[in-house]
């Protein structure tokens, strides 16, 4: 395309963006961490974009949440709602946000519930809960039911990862997804579209990532994935993860992930306010 779909700042070198990031502080006084979570379909790279944001932070190679490299689109790798905390680079200190790594939607409705994932956004989910296929949390006595969450324990930015490289999404996803807009719409928690794998998409992403802003074919997913969901254009952030031959850092990768990781936070840090 001659003309971007998106634009940002060229001035905003990788340090300048990973600097802002360094240096950022939750603005309310109530809330140390801000706390985003991640859903969405089986292997559209939930737990990779946690690892590549990880690398991207601590300037090195790393794996704190686990993740399948099978693309397997039938059964999750993650079993527990799991948050993943980013320890700052040669310190004991963390990142003040926290990530939530969760069981993916699978087919035929097995997978996460979405009756668990509005009890995660109110807080009343603990870390370590293992999720059930067969039923989602209904025991108010069980310990990881938190009765009476903190403003810490919400979550302040719900982010729905889609792959790119899939031909469509799955049907009976397409209701539950519709079902957390309304969720987050009624709660008034910003909620955003991840999309992944752009690098199938287009040759010339592929061979330099920051070309996807002048890929038609990404901005024609996006609005392919818009229409079903009832999602903006503008909710939607195409990313590329570390994975698949990146062995070693990248710049323009770190750049569009900071890109997108300074939009989240944002995003985020507004919602508290409202806590």
């Amino acid at each position: 395309m001659k003309t971007p779909w998106r634009t940002f700042s060229e001035r905003e070198n990788q340090n300048d963006l990973l600097s802002l990031i360094k240096n950022f502080r939750p603005s309310k006084d109530e809330v140390k961490r801000l706390h985003i979570l991640l859903y969405g379909p089986v292997g559209g790279g939930k737990s990779t974009f946690i690892n590549s944001v990880n690398t991207v932070l601590r300037g090195t190679s790393a794996i704190p949440a686990s993740a399948c490299a099978s693309d397997n689109e039938c059964k999750s790798f993650t079993l527990e709602y799991k948050n993943h905390s980013i320890r700052r680079e040669r310190s004991k200190e963390f990142f003040p946000f926290v990530f939530t790594d969760i069981m993916g939607m699978e087919p035929d409705k097995n997978g996460i519930h979405v009756e668990d994932l509005i009890l995660m956004l109110k807080g009343h989910v603990r870390d370590g809960y293992k999720f059930n296929p067969c039923s989602p949390l209904t025991d108010t006595s069980s310990q990881f039911y938190n009765p009476n969450p903190a403003p810490e324990d919400k979550v302040h930015l719900l982010v729905c990862v889609l792959p790119a490289h899939r031909p469509d999404i799955h049907e009976e996803h397409i209701p539950d997804i519709k079902r957390m807009r309304n969720a987050t719409r009624d709660l008034q928690i910003p909620h955003v579209v991840l999309l992944t794998h752009i690098d199938v998409l287009c040759k010339k992403v592929e061979e330099n990532v920051m070309n996807v802003f002048k890929v038609k074919a990404v901005l024609d997913k996006i609005k392919d994935y818009g229409g079903k969901l009832g999602f903006d254009e503008n909710n939607f952030f195409p990313v590329r993860n570390y994975c698949r031959g990146y062995l070693q850092q990248n710049e323009n990768l770190d750049k569009l992930i900071l890109i997108t990781l300074q939009h989240m936070l944002n995003y985020a840090d507004d919602f508290t306010h409202t806590l």
